[in-house]
Parts: structure tokens; sequence; C-alpha cells
């Protein structure tokens, strides 16, 4: 899984670096031609700059998300664990207990 997630990562870097480098080499030759100002490129480029950090800021989002899905999954199974747990403090409930209350507050 995590080497998959490397070379996700990397796949994005490389197509990000590509995109970047398409967008400059174009607005170079435009500029060369005198179609756009270097005012016009420094708004485009700024403009990629801006598009790539909310894309980065969706990926972390979605990461955040599968992150806690992952943690309500583990807090089930903890609780299907102590709910068949052969040992019982003395107040009958699971010696488990105690950790949720450390972990999960609420």
């Amino acid at each position: 899984m995590e080497k998959m997630d490397k070379f996700t990562h990397l796949g994005k870097e490389v197509l990000t670096i590509v995109n970047s480098a398409v967008v400059i080499i174009l607005l170079v030759v435009l500029i060369n031609k005198d179609l756009v100002s270097v005012g016009d490129y420094i708004a485009v480029t700024m403009a990629v700059a801006i598009i790539i950090n909310f894309s980065n800021l969706i990926e972390d989002y979605i990461r955040m998300l599968e992150n806690l899905n992952y943690s309500v999954k583990a807090k089930q199974m903890k609780e299907q664990i102590a709910e068949k747990s052969i040992i019982k403090s003395a107040h009958g409930k699971s010696l488990l207990d105690f950790m949720n209350k450390l972990i999960y507050p609420i």
C-alpha cells in the first residue's frame, strides 16, 4: 500500500512538473511573439500555482476522510472484541472500556 502511495505521489509530481513546463514554454513563445506581456506570464504562472495548491488541499482532505474511516472501523472492531471478551471487570464491563475513554473521550 505504501509503495503504491509513493508511486501515485511520484506520478502526480511528474504530471505537475510537465504541466507547469508546458505552460511556461507556451507563455515564453507567446511573449516572444508579443502576443502576451510579462504581466500575463506572471498571472498565468500564479494561477497554475494556485490550482496546484488547491488540488493538494483536496487530496489532503480526501486522505483525512480515509484515515477517519479507518479509525471508525478500528473502533468498531475493538468494540466487537471487547463484547466477546471472556474477562470482565468487577463492574461487568470489559477491561478495554478505560481505553475507549482515553482514546475517544466523546
